[in-house]
């Protein structure tokens, strides 16, 4: 098949495609207030949203609500856009309401690991650590768990500590990631045994 037999078919393609995402974006602007969720359009879409809701949450909170909702709109099982509405919840008393408990468990939810949320997501749990269920420390103390290995993930949850605030929850965490350096020399251990007597003498 030559190129010139080709060149019309994608140009066809082409612009199917660039037709098909025109329309999903109107849908998009006509669907975004609404009640009604949408979930098939692009996910990067919700991700701009999620950051218009970050970068506004102390400046502009009613913008951080609007993003959130819009996100949320277009996908319910954005857990960036959840977790976005436990912080704007937290704001105005120092204190979760019951609607940004039941926000903060949707993120866990739709996400119970996502290394892009570590930082947010635990910070905000061990300064709210008093008001929390059992079951939200033991989600939040697996997130942190899953994230020691790694060493990105782990200066997350040092940069989560250090965004806590709450005497209380400082101490948990704290406690947590004792432990963790604890287990991590332990597991280690033996290893460097075996390496102190492998290592050959000196002559």
């Amino acid at each position: 098949m030559r190129i010139t037999t080709l060149l019309p078919w994608a140009i066809g393609v082409l612009s199917l495609a660039i037709a098909a995402l025109a329309a999903a974006y109107a849908i998009e602007a006509a669907f975004v207030q609404s009640a009604h969720p949408v979930s098939f359009l692009p996910l990067p879409l919700t991700a701009a949203y999620d950051a218009e809701a970050a970068l506004s949450l102390d400046a502009d909170p009613v913008r951080a609500k609007a993003a959130s909702m819009k996100a949320l709109a277009i996908s319910p099982a954005d857990a960036r856009a959840w977790l976005n509405l436990a912080r704007l919840d937290a704001r105005p008393a120092g204190r979760l309401s019951p609607s940004g408990v039941a926000d903060l468990e949707r993120s866990y939810d739709m996400a119970p690991y996502d290394p892009q949320l570590i930082a947010d997501r635990v910070s905000l749990v061990y300064d709210h650590w008093s008001e929390l269920s059992s079951d939200i420390h033991e989600e939040t103390l697996s997130e942190v768990r899953t994230a020691w290995p790694f060493a990105d993930q782990r200066n997350d949850v040092f940069a989560a500590a250090k965004q806590a605030t709450s005497p209380t929850g400082k101490l948990a965490l704290a406690l947590e990631m004792f432990q963790l350096r604890m287990s991590s020399l332990v597991a280690k251990e033996p290893a460097l045994s075996r390496a102190a007597k492998t290592k050959p003498g000196r002559s």
